[in-house]
């Protein structure tokens, strides 16, 4: 793991003492990566970018077509180091 990675993950573990703070620093992250944050109780609207779906302590995000390498690169950004999240959009 690089030092950049592990200085992320370092600022994503302080950023999220509680599952709530951790489902909202994702939906952060998520944001400044293009997504765009959907009702909960609308139908989902599939944009390009991404979207997510953020409730109380969990977060559930979609994407439809486009570059899918970018949005993985984005997770990846989320996540900050290789867990299953990486793994089950590869």
């Amino acid at each position: 793991m690089s030092a950049a990675h592990i200085a992320d993950l370092s600022r994503f573990v302080t950023a999220s003492p509680s599952s709530f703070h951790a489902a909202a620093e994702v939906a952060r992250r998520l944001g400044v990566a293009g997504f765009t944050q959907q009702a909960e109780d609308a139908p989902f609207a599939i944009e390009p970018g991404g979207g997510y779906v953020l409730r109380d302590g969990a977060i559930v995000g979609e994407v439809a077509g486009g570059d899918t390498g970018t949005v993985i690169d984005a997770f990846r950004e989320v996540e900050a180091g290789g867990g299953s999240l990486q793994r089950a959009l590869a």
